[in-house]
């Protein structure tokens, strides 16, 4: 989208909320950041207080894009995997990580991580900042229509399909974003507590 929009990619530095597992945008690098507009910002952040005033502050529009859980949970064990030191902030890994099964680490994801990343869906579930939301898995399927579906909602113009699809191309050799793969390796005992756990908070926020 940054290059089709001829804008430029960027990231803020990041912190967690004191007494949280927040990720809430460094609003150091952000004040200094957002200001100059054309930009587009790549952020794993929950919709925070503190997010949400900020953007709505720059008059920034938040694409929200959701991925199913079970592969992100996934990705998640290998980025861990190929860290030289198992070290992530707000997450405390276990020590003996290189030592464990692929059973134990999905486990242990599963019980420690799993209930985190689900606060960034419920997040900008609940609050009321102007957002769109779009599926990872949709906008893959189908590149040049989720360009157009994004450029659409945020009022910006986009070239012709061509060239959408030649800047928005993915790699055949794309592995770790590939959809499907956490129904494939994850443990289904494991596949069905977290499908429990996710039925439960879907019940306590609609009580």
């Amino acid at each position: 989208m940054a290059r089709l929009l001829n804008f430029r990619s960027a990231s803020t530095t990041g912190f967690h909320g004191e007494g949280s597992e927040q990720q809430n945008i460094n609003y150091v690098s952000g004040g200094i950041l957002f200001p100059y507009g054309r930009q587009v910002f790549l952020q794993h952040v929950w919709a925070s207080t503190l997010n949400t005033s900020m953007l709505s502050s720059y008059n920034i529009r938040p694409v929200v894009v959701m991925r199913n859980i079970s592969d992100i949970i996934v990705s998640f064990k290998e980025h861990i995997d190929n860290l030289e030191i198992p070290i992530i902030p707000g997450i405390e890994i276990p020590g003996r990580w290189t030592v464990l099964d692929d059973h134990a680490k999905f486990d242990w994801l599963a019980t420690h991580v799993f209930p985190w990343l689900m606060q960034f869906y419920w997040t900008w579930q609940r609050t009321g900042i102007d957002k769109m939301f779009i599926r990872y898995e949709d906008f893959y399927a189908d590149q040049v229509a989720g360009c157009k579906k994004i450029a659409e909602w945020l009022e910006l113009p986009l070239p012709d399909d061509a060239i959408i699809k030649s800047a928005c191309g993915v790699d055949d050799n794309f592995v770790t974003g590939k959809s499907g793969r956490g129904n494939q390796l994850i443990p289904q005992e494991l596949l069905d507590r977290m499908k429990e756990l996710t039925e439960k908070e879907i019940k306590a926020w609609v009580s």
